[in-house]
């Protein structure tokens, strides 16, 4: 019998390694030999190309004919630099037979050229967040990627169009119709597009995407502000493969969505996203005759139904995993009962109300009624106000928690969610009256607790208690956290990787340098805008003493020359402006 891991043949090895749930967890197995780090070299399923990657290795070429020969996604979205000779220098020089997708996400603007070179490989493009982003670039896109399955160009930042909107060239300086009509003309394979928060694109570049496009599946068009109902309905109507589509807004005056026949109704649908939209009670029943057996369905600030008629619907989605009813003045704790008898697979939860919609039942109706419910988000206000509280029953199988923003929970009602949820991996209290020592008896309760975020709380501490093994993201950002606080973190979470500590007003360096020197795997820390964090070369230090770290957001703006920002790239770590940046977002 074999005594060590060394006498597994490799084969063996790759065959469990290819059975890790994400990419990243061949990172530490990398390191632990020299085979090891040669395998997960070759089963790496996707490379992310930052500055410091490029700065050490040079020439990306080598790099990944060298290591990566496998990887089937390359992502640029964390390059801050022109990526143009990037993607000529991988186009020419790299024999990438499984390469497939391409993350082109917050670059300045699309390389046309690159994409021409690697255009027989390519089937998926992300670019959202372009800085620059117009139909020329669809038209390239057209000519250059004919096997294109899925692209994503929603949200460009090219904000300079609206100042031409009054000249009327605004169209011009951004997405329109016609470069839809290019793509929907020449991308024949296209399935999925996110066409999202482009404002000049109208109902006519959905009718060509149907009319074009035979395989397409799904459609994403929230803030699009001049999409209708009769273009949604054209593509429900038109579209056989039609199986998911997200919009905003959709009202048509006098024809709104729901008025026309629909007995159509896209049998394949299954995920279904509407915000802010005027849905009709003829649309409901509509989708109820079309036998539409959705799996995903949100609805957020949506008006003119009735509650009857969303049971109906939800009665009919016999397999339906997740659901987010948000903002919807209909739905209340009276009526939750109503909505759960059948959801016996809903996997996710998403409830919030402006008013005092949930309660404590609520929770209890759903952890009772759905054995397969993992993720619930409930923000309401409503939360906490009835004496009511859990009993002893055990809903081991909820995962993650959300109750940010919910004012009115006690230590009680909070206590009580921890016994009842022993399970937790995720726990989100963001700005709720949350005391030290009741976030210390949810700690010492929920073991598994992974990801924590207490943002906007005003307690100083998590508390004292036992140490935190699977602790790795913790988010404190506008609390009042202190250097006490920072030292009970850093007793407490051995295994801490991202710590967010965004505008601690109570947090000096004394703290954060017990963090920095305890945590020993620490990758991630945001000090942005902390005041009382003053320190000379606090970067420095912070890298010399832990150089696990890969990304800081110093307390404010520090002016970088070339010499010390290459030096700190070499070292793996990215100095953020915090006024730049966006804030790592913990709850996902």
């Amino acid at each position: 019998m074999s005594e060590s891991y060394r006498d597994l043949p490799l084969d063996l090895w790759a065959l469990i390694l290819n059975n890790l749930p994400h990419h990243t967890n061949l990172e530490p197995l990398s390191l632990v030999c020299k085979q090891f780090l040669k395998l997960t070299n070759q089963l790496r399923p996707k490379l992310i190309v930052t500055n410091a990657l490029i700065l050490t290795h040079n020439d990306i070429s080598s790099l990944i004919n060298k290591r990566f020969p496998n990887v089937d996604s390359i992502d640029f979205s964390n390059y801050g630099f022109d990526i143009k000779g990037l993607l000529l220098s991988i186009a020419s020089n790299c024999e990438l037979e499984k390469l497939s997708e391409i993350d082109l996400c917050n670059v300045e603007k699309i390389p046309i050229k690159g994409l021409i070179e690697l255009g027989s490989k390519i089937k998926v493009l992300k670019c959202r967040k372009i800085r620059v982003l117009r139909d020329k670039d669809l038209v390239g896109i057209g000519n250059s990627l004919p096997l294109l399955e899925e692209l994503d160009i929603s949200c460009p930042r090219n904000d300079h169009y609206l100042n031409m909107m009054g000249s009327g060239g605004g169209s011009e300086m951004a997405i329109s119709d016609f470069g839809i009509r290019f793509l929907s003309l020449n991308l024949k394979n296209l399935r999925r597009i996110n066409l999202s928060g482009n404002h000049f694109v109208t109902d006519r570049s959905l009718v060509c995407l149907s009319e074009n496009c035979k395989f397409l599946e799904g459609v994403d068009v929230v803030d699009c502000t001049l999409v209708t109902a009769k273009g949604v309905l054209f593509l429900l109507r038109n579209s056989v493969h039609l199986n998911s589509i997200s919009a905003s807004r959709i009202e048509t005056g006098h024809g709104r969505l729901g008025s026309e026949d629909m007995s159509f109704a896209g049998r394949r649908l299954y995920s279904l996203d509407l915000r802010e939209s005027f849905i009709s009670e003829e649309f409901m029943c509509m989708l109820v005759e079309a036998c539409v057996d959705l799996k995903r369905l949100s609805l957020f600030y949506c008006t003119g139904f009735k509650v009857s008629s969303l049971a109906l619907l939800l009665r009919k989605c016999r397999t339906l995993q997740h659901l987010a009813l948000c903002c919807l003045h209909c739905v209340t704790d009276v009526y939750i009962v109503r909505l759960f008898p059948y959801l016996h697979n809903l996997v996710s939860l998403e409830l919030s109300s402006i008013s005092d919609g949930f309660t404590l039942n609520t929770l209890h109706t759903v952890a009772r009624r759905c054995p397969s419910l993992e993720f619930v988000q409930m923000e309401c206000r409503g939360l906490g106000i009835t004496d009511l509280h859990f009993d002893s029953v055990k809903y081991g199988h909820i995962k993650s928690l959300n109750l940010s923003k919910s004012c009115n929970l006690d230590d009680t009602f909070l206590i009580g969610i921890a016994l009842a949820c022993p399970n937790l991996e995720r726990l989100d209290l963001s700005y709720c009256d949350v005391t030290e020592k009741c976030l210390a008896a949810i700690l010492d309760t929920c073991h598994e607790i992974r990801i924590l975020s207490i943002k906007g709380c005003q307690m100083n501490s998590i508390g004292q208690g036992s140490v935190l093994p699977k602790l790795e993201v913790l988010d404190a950002a506008n609390s009042a956290i202190n250097d006490e606080g920072l030292a009970q973190i850093a007793i407490r979470c051995p295994r801490l990787e991202k710590l967010g500590l965004a505008r601690c007003f109570q947090v000096t360096y004394i703290g954060v340098k017990e963090v920095v020197v305890t945590c020993q795997i620490l990758k991630e820390i945001n000090l942005y805008y902390c005041e009382m964090v003053y320190c000379v070369n606090i970067v420095s230090q912070m890298i010399s003493t832990r150089p696990s770290l890969v990304k800081i957001v110093p307390p404010s703006p520090i002016s970088l020359s070339n010499s010390e920002n290459g030096f700190y790239l070499q070292h793996g770590c990215q100095i953020l402006e915090g006024s730049k940046c966006e804030v790592p977002k913990i709850w996902e």
